[in-house]
């Protein structure tokens, strides 16, 4: 019974986090973008081909939300005002097969995002569970859930209780290694959009703290930044000090092309990217996002 309640319950939590994190990718390129028209067009192709077949195929599409028909006219309807045209994130949830890695992949990669199997999970916790790849690993969790639902057999080589918590192990640093990758997407999108505007550079680097070049913009204590290194990498964190002149500051105030030297410390330390790394300022809605320094 344990093994049984143990591998559906592992494939239903892979398959539900796995629409979550498209149904939320989704809904971020809805608060992101003003318009349907200006959203990347993978994203738009993908939507109108999806949404029409969702249409189609009706309950038989097997979506993770509940679909809203009228939404998708409207979304899909050129002459509809601009504003309303907006992705319905269920379609997105659409799948015809077991959710494999392949499969994982063709998924995301409907809302721009490339996701593939380097660097998802430790060498180490996937070695525990004598799988050779986190996609052999699926494959063999995905075979034996569909045994034991469709056809009704428990095989010999049953997965004791230590052997279930290795596979829960690697499917939660998977889970949470696709979602990372997702943000970083949006990221992307949010300087794209210029809903993270750049406030500087990160002009130096010490050991307990950072020398910011502040343009043209406040900081304060609490915000949140997103540095981006030169070759798109981000990271992130809070403001927690603020030092000026050799004076320690709440807040300052760069004027327009007004150049302000700071002294930034950062909620996990100094960001591991070199000098001259962008500094954006992100609004607390985006926080969640943030990858950590």
């Amino acid at each position: 019974m344990g093994y049984v309640a143990g591998v559906v319950s592992l494939y239903g939590l892979l398959e539900q986090s796995i629409d979550e994190i498209i149904l939320e990718v989704a809904a971020n390129y809805n608060k992101l973008h003003q318009s349907f028209l200006t959203m990347p067009e993978r994203v738009r192709n993908e939507f109108k081909s999806l949404a029409l077949n969702s249409i189609i195929d009706g309950p038989k599409s097997r979506l993770r939300a509940d679909l809203d028909e009228d939404d998708i006219f409207v979304a899909l309807n050129s002459r509809s005002t601009s504003s309303l045209r907006r992705l319905v994130p269920a379609v997105f949830t659409r799948a015809q097969a077991n959710y494999r890695h392949p499969l994982i992949c063709e998924l995301i990669a409907r809302l721009d995002v490339k996701l593939d199997e380097r660097g998802l999970v430790t060498a180490a916790s996937l070695a525990k569970t004598g799988m050779a790849s986190v996609s052999s690993l699926l494959v063999d969790l995905v075979d034996r859930r569909n045994s034991l639902t469709h056809a009704y057999s428990i095989q010999d080589d049953i997965l004791r209780s230590q052997r279930l918590l290795e596979y829960l192990d690697v499917l939660e640093q998977y889970l949470l290694s696709v979602e990372s990758v997702a943000n970083l997407r949006l990221l992307d999108e949010l300087v794209a959009t210029g809903n993270a505007p750049r406030i500087g550079i990160m002009a130096k680097k010490y050991t307990d703290f950072i020398g910011v070049d502040l343009v043209g913009a406040n900081l304060a204590i609490g915000d949140a930044l997103l540095f981006q290194g030169k070759t798109g990498i981000f990271k992130g964190g809070r403001v927690t000090s603020l030092m000026a002149d050799n004076v320690a500051r709440d807040s300052v105030i760069a004027g327009v092309n007004e150049v302000v030297q700071l002294g930034v410390g950062m909620s996990d330390g100094p960001p591991r990217l070199g000098e001259g790394a962008a500094v954006h300022s992100v609004a607390q809605q985006w926080v969640e996002l943030l990858p950590e320094a």
